[in-house]
């Protein structure tokens, strides 16, 4: 029979629905930690219902057995910074300062690709993902323009958790983006999240709207959804900040309603130790990048 008292596990196994792999090194996430060789992991109609060493377990004839020989299973990793959309565009940027990449490459890209085109490299991004251990993702600019039925129909599909970050900009009409919000939350089985992508000012021209950012902040509340967007990622948007308002990046967030628990915060490249005060005061999450182009 099944143990089950294994660590962390508390679901009953029904034993007409069980599958189990064998002959594997297990990677837990238990309290102390444990890597299990010679483990068996069971599943009961797609949830995990135990992990242990093999003399532990005791598994009925009728159960479907996977051999697992040569292989390790870890927790699924999670990449809070991935831009899925842009896996057809590999090699265009190489060695370009991210200004006259946004202009040179992302922003034509945007403006000429099909729907159908976004779909596709998403999906791209989604299978690489999940070949190397990828079982979650955030992606923090997804086009306004882009076919959400289609791309979070591929996101069931594949069995990948996705993080979706709607982009957000003040010239828009903040209800045709709560209507895609709340449209697409929590659909293909809870895999998909919808997230706002807050666009806000990085370099000469870019604007700021106070208020659109309010009501942003009161629209993610009640809906119990995140905020993601890039966050002093290069000298010169850290620089325009400071040049611009008189403050550095984390100020700035934290007077503009842009900084809290539900908030991700994306590269910080350039932070200082007043920002990394206010970061943690505020309980906003980080995901960073050490250097950037």
């Amino acid at each position: 029979m099944i143990n089950h008292n294994c660590s962390g596990f508390h679901h009953s196994c029904n034993m007409q629905s069980m599958k189990a792999v064998r002959n594997i090194t297990a990677v837990t996430m238990d309290s102390k930690r444990r890597i299990l060789s010679d483990a068996v992991i069971v599943f009961d109609n797609g949830i995990l219902c135990a992990i242990e060493k093999a003399e532990a377990i005791d598994l009925p004839a009728d159960c479907e057995v996977i051999d697992g020989n040569g292989c390790i299973a870890m927790p699924g990793l999670v990449d809070t910074h991935a831009h899925a959309d842009q896996s057809l565009l590999r090699g265009l940027g190489d060695g370009l300062h991210w200004m006259p990449f946004l202009d040179d490459v992302i922003d034509p890209w945007l403006l000429r690709r099909d729907p159908a085109d976004a779909v596709l490299a998403n999906q791209l991004s989604m299978i690489e993902m999940l070949k190397n251990g990828t079982t979650c993702f955030v992606s923090p600019n997804v086009d306004p323009s882009d076919d959400f039925a289609s791309l979070t129909e591929s996101v069931g599909r594949l069995g990948i958790r996705a993080v979706l970050g709607r982009f957000a900009m003040a010239t828009e009409p903040l209800n045709d983006m709560l209507e895609v919000m709340s449209r697409w939350h929590g659909t293909q089985s809870g895999l998909v999240s919808m997230w706002f992508g807050l666009d806000v000012p990085r370099r000469p021209g870019d604007k700021d709207y106070p208020e659109f950012y309010r009501a942003v902040r009161k629209e993610a509340e009640n809906l119990s959804v995140g905020i993601v967007y890039h966050f002093c990622s290069e000298a010169e948007d850290a620089a325009y900040i400071a040049s611009n308002y008189g403050q550095r990046p984390a100020e700035w967030s934290r007077d503009n309603n842009a900084l809290g628990e539900n908030v991700l915060l994306i590269n910080g490249c350039q932070i200082t130790p007043l920002e990394i005060e206010i970061i943690s005061n505020t309980g906003t999450h980080l995901t960073h990048s050490p250097v950037a182009n």
